[in-house]
């Protein structure tokens, strides 16, 4: 019997698998194909993975569960949809207002679609979140992402531009 888990386990091990076969159209540099990490090593490990994870899904979820009983007309779609516009917002204003601001602003955005209304724990679970992030990209990692403040503030990244 196909239930809730098992079809989610199918639609993960047929994207697994999908993301593996692409990982053979990732170039590789002709001095680098003899080394022990590639640009490929990584989505064929997160492939195998998938693959592992959702095969284990599929196998360990029981036969007649009550939660496959549940219909999909009860679940939440419109926070579903909330968010999808939530990223795509986050991913216009990325480059207008900057990652910090856009950052913060998109995470508050999604934790009020998701319930939290307290002020204090939005701010406190979003700005935090936005700063460890682009210390780890733009600082640690070295990955510029531009002006800090986006158009309108000054350039506090640290990056050239």
């Amino acid at each position: 019997m196909l239930t809730k888990d098992r079809i989610s386990g199918l639609f993960f091990l047929a994207v697994s698998i999908a993301y593996g076969a692409l990982a053979f159209d990732i170039r590789q540099m002709p001095f680098g194909a003899a080394e022990v990490f590639t640009p490929r090593t990584m989505p064929f490990g997160l492939s195998l993975l998938g693959i592992v994870v959702s095969t284990a899904i599929i196998l360990r979820s029981p036969p007649g569960d009550k939660a496959a009983s549940t219909p999909w007309a009860s679940f939440a779609w419109h926070r579903v949809v909330l968010l999808a516009l939530d990223m795509l917002v986050y991913a216009f204003l990325i480059t207008r207002i900057g990652f910090m601001a856009s950052t913060t602003l998109f995470l508050i955005i999604g934790y009020l679609i998701l319930g939290e209304r307290r002020p204090w724990i939005l701010a406190v679970a979003s700005l935090p979140v936005a700063v460890v992030f682009w210390l780890l990209l733009d600082q640690l990692l070295g990955i510029y992402l531009g002006p800090l403040l986006g158009h309108w503030g000054p350039d506090l990244s640290g990056g050239e531009g």
